[in-house]
């Protein structure tokens, strides 16, 4: 048998490190939603409980939402974002909120609204780890300019 080449090595090795980048990219590309492009789409969504001071929305018994949204598309365009809250305890029954708003953004607009699900907070329950928050925006239309 005979050994390659330095230079038929490093051309193999380069051509796995490029294949292997290659792959990388991509999923980095659709876990940013690179494959949504053109969408108004729910980016990120985060919950908590109400600040203890009193100077953000909700009280103690109330579960915040945000919505990380964004306008990807290049109108302005309308849609209903449908918010569900799920209480999944270990053991315990499940219960769930749901919320909607009708949304209009313009182009390049990525808001991050805050939503309060009232009375969701189940005492000596930890927030954000006994809680589910499924979001997604639908009947999205383009706006006439």
């Amino acid at each position: 048998m005979i050994a390659p080449t330095r230079r038929e090595l490093l051309a193999a090795t380069g051509a796995t490190v490029a294949a292997s980048l290659s792959g990388c990219l991509d999923a980095v590309g659709n876990y940013l939603g690179g494959d949504k492009e053109g969408d108004l789409v729910v980016a990120l969504t985060n919950i908590r409980r109400p600040t203890a001071d009193g100077s953000g929305p909700g009280t103690p018994d109330d579960i915040v939402a945000r919505i990380d949204i964004e306008n990807r598309m290049p109108e302005s365009v309308s849609g209903r974002l449908e918010m569900e809250l799920r209480y999944v305890p270990n053991g315990e029954t499940e219960r769930r909120w749901t919320l909607t708003d009708e949304l209009e953004y313009e182009r390049g607009i990525s808001p991050q609204p805050l939503y309060v699900f009232e009375s969701a907070y189940q005492p000596g329950s930890q927030v954000p780890d006994d809680y589910e928050l499924d979001a997604e925006i639908v009947d999205v239309e383009v706006l006439e300019s």
